[in-house]
C-alpha cells in the first residue's frame, strides 16, 4: 500500500536535492571585481573600467552575450548606451553591477553605485521608505529629490502623500509613478555612478524630457551617469554615446560625429523619429473618447490609487498564498484523512466506555466527569488555535513575500549595498512566524497533557472498580 507513496516521495527528493547541488555548485557573482569608494584623497581618473574578451550569462554557451569590451568611464562623463533591442545594453550595465557571473577579464567601478532599473522594482511599505531606502531622513535633501523627480503633484493626489502604502509591486501606482519612485531612490541616495537602465520607457514624452533635464542634466552634475536609453532626442547633450549591436561596442562617439560618419546610428535615429511620428498621428488624429483632465491625468502618470484602510489589504498574496497553498492542501489532504481518524477514534472510545460500563457499571460515576472536562478543554482549547493557526498562516505568507519580493529586486538590493539589512529584515519575518508556530506546538502539548490526565484517571477508576467489587471472580476473559 505505502509502495507508490515512497516512490512519489523518493523523485521528489531527488529532483530538491538535484536542484540544491546544482544552486551550491554555481559560478559566485563577479562582484569581487567590483572595487568599493575609493579614498577622497586618493585622484583617481576613472569612474569605470571593462576590458573583457568574453562576458556571459552561461558558461557552455559558445556565442557570448557581450565580446570584446572595452570601456573607460572619467569621473563625471555622462556617456549614452544606445542600440537595437537584444544588443546587450543591459547585460552592459549589469557586468558594471557585478551581475554577470562569467566574465573573462576585469571590471572595475571605483565609487558609490546607484541603479535605477528598467522595470521598476518598488517594495510594500510607504514611498518614503522606498525612497529613503534604508538611510536617514533629511528633510531638505528630501523635499530636493521629491521636486527633481516630479513627484509633488503625484504625492498630493494621494490620499496620506508620501506615507501612503504601496501594495504589493506598487499595485496602485502607474508606470510612471513606480519609476520616478526608482529614481528619488537612487538619487537620495547621493552616489558617485549612476547606472540608469532605460528609465523613461514609463513615462509620457513631456514628463521624459522634464526628468531628463532636472534629473540627469541638473540634480546628477558631477556624478558619472550610464544611461541605456532609446529616445534619441536626449542624446546631443551626452559626452559620449556608446552604439551596441549583437553583444559589441561597434561605435563611441560624440552624437554629431556618431550622425556624420555612421549609417547605423543615423538608421536609428531615423528608425526612431518615423515611430514618434506614427504615435503622433495615432494619438491625435484618432477621436478622443475621455476628458480633457482624464487625459492629462493618463499622460502625466497621475492615477489616484484606490484608498485601501489596512496594510494587509495592500499585500494580495498574503491572503492569496495561504489559501491557494496551505488551506487547499488541508482541504484536499489533510481534512479527509483527518476526518477518517476522528470517526475512529470516536467510535473506538465509545465501544472501549461501553465494555466497561457493561463489566462494571460503576465506572460511570468517573466516566461523565472526565467526558464533562473533557469537553471543556476542548471549547477552552479550539478558542486559541483557531487564532493561532490564523496568525501562523498569516506570518508565513509573510515570510514567502517578503523572500519573493526581495528575489525579484536583488540586483537593486545588491547595487545599493543594502544585502545585510534586507537579510535581518527577513530573519525578523521569520521572527515573527516562529513565534505564533510555537505557540501552536504549545497549545497542542497543553490540550495532550490535559487529555492524558483524565485518561488515566479513567483507567485507574476501571481497574480499581473490576478489582474491588463485592462480586466473584471474573472470567480470564
Amino acid at each position: 500500500m505505502l509502495t507508490p507513496d515512497l516512490g512519489t516521495v523518493l523523485i521528489e527528493t531527488k529532483v530538491s536535492f538535484t536542484r540544491i547541488v546544482k544552486f551550491l555548485e554555481g559560478p559566485e557573482l563577479q562582484s569581487r571585481h567590483i572595487k568599493l569608494k575609493c579614498d577622497m584623497n586618493e585622484e583617481l581618473e576613472q569612474s569605470i573600467l571593462i576590458n573583457s574578451t568574453r562576458i556571459s550569462w552561461d558558461a557552455s554557451s559558445l556565442k557570448p552575450t557581450l565580446a570584446d569590451i572595452n570601456l573607460v568611464v572619467q569621473f563625471g562623463e555622462k556617456i549614452a548606451v544606445c542600440g537595437e533591442v537584444g544588443s546587450g545594453k543591459s547585460t552592459l550595465i549589469a557586468t558594471i553591477l557585478g551581475e554577470v557571473p562569467n566574465i573573462n577579464g576585469i571590471v572595475q567601478v571605483h565609487g558609490k553605485v546607484a541603479y535605477v532599473s528598467q522595470t521598476a522594482w518598488i517594495q510594500t511599505g510607504t514611498i518614503q521608505e522606498n525612497i529613503l531606502f534604508g538611510s536617514n531622513t533629511e528633510k531638505h535633501r528630501y523635499q530636493e529629490v521629491l521636486e527633481k523627480c516630479s513627484l509633488i503633484k503625484d504625492l498630493e493626489l494621494l490620499p496620506f502623500g508620501d506615507c501612503t502604502i504601496i501594495g504589493e509591486r506598487g499595485i496602485n501606482l502607474s508606470g510612471g509613478q513606480k519609476q520616478r519612485v526608482q529614481l528619488a531612490r537612487a538619487l537620495y541616495q547621493d552616489a558617485d555612478v549612476y547606472l540608469l537602465d532605460d528609465p523613461f520607457s514609463a513615462v509620457d514624452a513631456h514628463t521624459a524630457t522634464s526628468l531628463f533635464n532636472e534629473y540627469v542634466m541638473g540634480a546628477l552634475a558631477g556624478k558619472t551617469v550610464l544611461l541605456v536609453t532609446h529616445q534619441v532626442d536626449f542624446l546631443p547633450t551626452f559626452d559620449s554615446i556608446l552604439l551596441m549591436s549583437e553583444g559589441k561596442i561597434v561605435e563611441a562617439a560624440t552624437y554629431n560625429l556618431l550622425l556624420a560618419c555612421s549609417q547605423q546610428f543615423q538608421n536609428l535615429v531615423n528608425a526612431h523619429k518615423d515611430m514618434v511620428g506614427s504615435e503622433k498621428h495615432i494619438k491625435y488624429g484618432s477621436p478622443k473618447s475621455k476628458t480633457h483632465t482624464e487625459e492629462i491625468q493618463e499622460e502625466q502618470g497621475l492615477l489616484v490609487p484606490i484608498p485601501y484602510p489596512s496594510y494587509y489589504r495592500h499585500n494580495w498574496a498574503v491572503f492569496i498564498e495561504p489559501v491557494v497553498s496551505s488551506d487547499l492542501s488541508v482541504v484536499d489532504l489533510e481534512l479527509a484523512f483527518n476526518i477518517n481518524l476522528s470517526m475512529g477514534s470516536t467510535s473506538n472510545t465509545i465501544f472501549i466506555l461501553g465494555v466497561l460500563v457493561f463489566l462494571t457499571w460503576p465506572i460511570l460515576i468517573v466516566i461523565i466527569p472526565m467526558v464533562y472536562i473533557t469537553i471543556l478543554l476542548q471549547r477552552f482549547y479550539s478558542t486559541s488555535a483557531k487564532e493561532l493557526v490564523r496568525i501562523n498562516g498569516t506570518t508565513m505568507s509573510s515570510v514567502a513575500c517578503y523572500l519573493a519580493e526581495s528575489n525579484v529586486g536583488a540586483v537593486t538590493i545588491r547595487a545599493f549595498g543594502e544585502e545585510g539589512r534586507f537579510f535581518s529584515e527577513y530573519l525578523r519575518f521569520v521572527g515573527s512566524n516562529a513565534s505564533p508556530f510555537f505557540h501552536k506546538f504549545s497549545t497542542n502539548e497543553w490540550l495532550i497533557q490535559r487529555l492524558e490526565i483524565p485518561s488515566v484517571i479513567v483507567l485507574l477508576g476501571s481497574v480499581l472498580a473490576m478489582t474491588l467489587r463485592p462480586y466473584g471472580a471474573s472470567k480470564s476473559g
